[in-house]
């Protein structure tokens, strides 16, 4: 879920301070707010259906989106080769009401992009996805770490050794 979210200057400066531009003309953004993390189980075919990040995973892409310089590139589809879309410059997590932690980022497009804010606004474009890589992931029956250094083969054939 994406909505709109006006330019107050609180968010005039996280942006100026996220691209360490203070000259910035935010006024020519648009700004949306989205649900981008959260830690309740992943639904994805593969490795990582039904895999569950912790808080911690979440408060750390927080402070590194948070820190001034730190915007992200907003990609479509994940696609690198092409130039991003916007910036992700704002993060904040927070308790859902099924007890769950979710990230929630803030990101801006130029507002001349108006076919993309169209599709957003409209619902057309209502998910994103975020790229993540983890230092560990642990088998929830025995805490197999599937990153592990021989843990390759297990990643393949998505079993742990037991």
């Amino acid at each position: 879920m994406s909505k709109r979210v006006e330019i107050t200057p609180q968010i005039d400066k996280y942006i100026k301070a996220a691209i360490g531009d203070e000259g910035a003309d935010t006024s020519k953004f648009v700004v949306f707010e989205s649900r981008s993390l959260s830690t309740e189980p992943i639904k994805q075919r593969g490795f990582h259906d039904g895999a569950r990040l912790n808080a911690s995973v979440l408060d750390q892409m927080t402070s590194y989106v948070n820190a001034p310089g730190n915007s992200v590139p907003l990609q479509i589809m994940h696609n690198t080769s092409v130039l991003p879309v916007g910036r992700v410059f704002r993060g904040s997590t927070r308790l859902t009401e099924t007890g769950e932690t979710e990230l929630r980022t803030m990101f801006y497009l130029p507002a001349e992009k108006k076919e993309l804010i169209a599709d957003i606004e409209a619902g057309v474009i209502d998910e994103v996805s975020v790229n993540v890589l983890t230092d560990h992931g642990y088998c929830s029956e025995c805490a197999f770490d599937f990153f592990g250094e021989d843990a390759l083969m297990n990643r393949l054939t998505l079993s742990c050794p037991e």
